[in-house]
């Protein structure tokens, strides 16, 4: 063999085996998405009222991959977490707790980390990953702590002296905050949403929306259906309001809170658990 076809052989090789090192480095990070119905289903093997919480990863790319991603199931019955990670092409059970106070379930359609990240880079994101190279991307998919509690995207760039945070709405990849310039949500309609935290004692919290001025009803009830508490009876403005139920003189047991507004009658429970 000739030394040109020789060197040409090498090349060849050497450049064969390159792709297939970066091809193997790009099978190893996944988006959020990628293996979550596999998740869904063990988490299910281990309480069958398993409901997704919580979905992080620590060094997320410019792609919206990451390595590993950790996802955290409730269980209401139980009141217990399921804790998991996901990697590659396989989901693994970490562990099991008690379940923290003020923890919730996330209730809403949510788009992939990658779509997510598209939203958080254009809304400036890249350009802090220019000023600081060496920043580290940090992603978790939550509830929105703060009316009218949103399934979001935190995008953190975490840089060497601070963290920029952008927030995306989870449902239709809205950012609602960049580094903490928040965006105001203008309720479209009359929501009554679930209380916080639940279960809970012996205060939680009662959240809903109002699209317009309206007279609000908002009454505690027992098991049986007998009247417990009235918490707002009178007119509040349209927006997002929040009220406090203090059940320190009721006994433990699950309950039921009715809001009534403008044409709106909705029910959801909650449990006192002491």
């Amino acid at each position: 063999m000739s030394p040109r076809i020789f060197c040409r052989t090498l090349i060849v090789i050497a450049g064969t085996m390159f792709c297939l090192f970066f091809q193997v480095i790009a099978q190893t990070r996944i988006t959020s998405e990628f293996l979550r119905k596999t998740a869904d289903s063990l988490a299910i093997t281990h309480a069958t009222d398993s409901k997704l919480a919580l979905v992080t990863c620590s060094g997320m790319d410019t792609t919206g991959k990451s390595d590993v991603w950790s996802y955290v199931y409730l269980a209401a019955d139980s009141l217990k977490e399921y804790h998991f990670h996901a990697q590659i092409n396989q989901v693994i059970f970490d562990s099991s707790n008690a379940m923290r106070v003020g923890i919730m379930i996330l209730v809403n359609p949510w788009i992939n980390s990658d779509s997510a990240l598209i939203a958080a880079e254009r809304s400036g994101g890249i350009n802090i990953r220019r000023r600081f190279p060496t920043c580290t991307l940090m992603a978790s998919l939550m509830s929105y702590d703060s009316p009218p509690f949103l399934c979001v995207w935190r995008i953190n760039y975490k840089c060497t002296d601070s963290t920029r945070t952008i927030i995306i709405n989870a449902a239709n990849g809205v950012v609602l905050s960049v580094n903490n310039n928040t965006n105001p949500i203008i309720p479209g309609q009359i929501v009554l949403y679930q209380n916080y935290p639940n279960p809970f004692n012996p205060s939680t919290n009662i959240l809903f929306s109002l699209s317009s001025k309206s007279f609000v009803l908002l009454k505690v009830y027992d098991i049986i259906g007998r009247d417990v508490a009235t918490i707002i009876s009178g007119e509040l403005s349209a927006g997002n309001h929040s009220r406090q139920w203090n059940a320190a003189n009721v006994p433990s047991g699950i309950y039921f809170y009715r809001l009534k507004a403008s044409t709106l009658s909705e029910t959801r429970k909650l449990v006192l658990l002491r």
